[in-house]
């Protein structure tokens, strides 16, 4: 997870020259050029052969699919693939987590999924099952397509239950924002933390620490 410049450093030369004087370290874009196509290619081909093998004999497969922003505030949309093998073996594979520019409409959603479909050459003859928030552009998505068995998250319905249930009762709001903020103490605070832990040491307690309440988790 460290940019390709890495290897142009001075303290990693060094080290290099160190652990193995023999070896030529690459030039940093040796990487973008050719190390990591190629490893993109010997991955998707390795994953794509064991897929195909799979299909000969599953009856259907389902997908889970999601808009997602990096920090730099980038769109992508991400395709995740899940079958149960011959073997009776639950796989997933991420296939594709792309960019995403332009407008995040059902209809350009779909599009991309059907891409990555017809791409990955995924069959069309079985049931396919899409998986998917509840956001209404997703939602739009999978209703429009005349291939998908349209499915919404579980979880997501039921953290959208949950809230709805929070902000209909009094004083739950003040109790939830109090709450936080002592968590919040505790997790800036190294002698609260030790203090904590020395308390439900004297009770007789498991020592376990504070949880920060994070809504779409």
């Amino acid at each position: 997870m460290l940019p390709y410049d890495f290897v142009e450093g001075r303290g990693f030369k060094e080290l290099m020259e160190l652990m193995e004087p023999q070896y030529l370290v690459p030039s940093r874009t040796t990487f973008p050029r050719s190390v990591v196509p190629e490893l993109y290619c010997s991955v998707k081909q390795k994953t794509a052969n064991e897929i195909y093998r799979d299909f000969e004999d599953i009856p259907s497969y389902s997908f889970t699919t999601d808009l997602l922003t990096s920090r730099a505030q980038d769109p992508f949309l991400y395709f995740c693939l899940s079958y149960v093998s011959p073997e009776i073996e639950l796989k997933t594979f991420v296939l594709e987590n792309k960019p995403f520019p332009g407008e995040h409409t059902g209809e350009n959603i779909l599009k991309s999924l059907d891409k990555t479909i017809d791409n990955w050459e995924l069959p069309r003859t079985v049931p396919i099952y899409a998986l998917r928030d509840n956001g209404s552009n997703m939602k739009s998505a999978t209703n429009l397509s005349q291939s998908f068995y349209d499915l919404s998250c579980f979880d997501h319905t039921l953290q959208l239950t949950i809230n709805d249930a929070v902000s209909e009762i009094d004083g739950m709001q003040t109790v939830l924002s109090k709450s936080s903020r002592i968590v919040s103490h505790y997790h800036h605070s190294c002698q609260a933390t030790q203090n904590l832990h020395r308390e439900q040491k004297r009770l007789g307690k498991v020592e376990r620490e504070l949880i920060i309440n994070v809504a779409t988790r």
